[in-house]
């Protein structure tokens, strides 16, 4: 005859292996490190221009203290539109990233119906470099 007793610590031990069980399937996710694979720069203007030549550079300084490859990616074309476009359709995992220079955001500007807002689509990480316009003419000019 099956006593109460004989039944009760049956079902706590089934209930304790089962409880076991559950916590080793679903013990917490470890946090995985970054980079563990190559991130990509998508860069929004043409291979050897100044924007592309400044994202090469700062890939390979990346790489060097990451351990991980940088990819630059340059996407020109609609002002940068192109390469932002990608990034934003990419997945968010952080292994994408947009470089580019302040002319997508001036262009984003000067649209009267932007395609995309950039402000709620993507999110500046840091400013990297600054830079400087000039206007120049042939030194033969007589202008001061």
């Amino acid at each position: 005859m099956v006593t109460y007793r004989a039944l009760s610590t049956r079902w706590t031990a089934r209930l304790l292996a089962g409880a076991a069980l559950v916590a080793a399937v679903c013990s917490p996710a470890v946090a995985q490190p970054w980079p563990s694979k190559a991130v990509t720069f998508k860069s929004a203007m043409a291979a050897g221009s100044t924007t592309d030549a400044t994202a090469r550079e700062i890939g390979k300084m990346l790489s060097d203290r990451m351990g991980q490859p940088v990819v630059v990616d340059p996407l020109p074309g609609s002002g940068g539109l192109v390469a932002a476009q990608k990034v934003i359709n990419s997945p968010a995992d952080g292994y994408t990233l947009l470089f580019v220079s302040n002319g997508l955001i001036s262009n984003q500007a000067m649209r009267a119906r932007p395609q995309t807002d950039l402000s709620k689509d993507l999110i500046a990480i840091s400013p990297l470099i600054e830079g400087y316009f000039g206007l120049y003419v042939n030194a033969e000019l007589p202008v001061r």
